[in-house]
């Protein structure tokens, strides 16, 4: 998986609870209850974003340094592409 790549959210916001956040997916209706650092990360998930923004954006939002953000970060992606919660776009398809 490239910085490059631009996550795309597969799902809807639907609530929030007291210890995380409930999206729904768009086809297949399953449930997900993410924390409140996996919502940080959906809330970019829109395609237009790229993954090195996304850490861009988390570092300054939380005062992390980028090189610390950017495994938890990737690490999040890649489970959430392997559960169907995003879709990874390719850099050329945004050109």
């Amino acid at each position: 998986m490239s910085e490059r790549c631009f996550p795309s959210l597969n799902a809807r916001y639907i609530n929030q609870l007291p210890d995380g956040f409930i999206y729904l997916h768009k086809t297949t209706g399953m449930v997900f209850i993410v924390n409140v650092s996996a919502h940080s990360v959906l809330q970019y998930c829109d395609g237009k974003h790229s993954l090195k923004l996304i850490v861009e954006l988390l570092s300054e939002k939380f005062e992390v340094g980028k090189s610390e953000l950017l495994n938890d970060v990737m690490d999040f992606v890649r489970e959430a592409e392997k559960s169907n919660l995003i879709i990874l776009l390719d850099q050329e398809k945004q050109a």
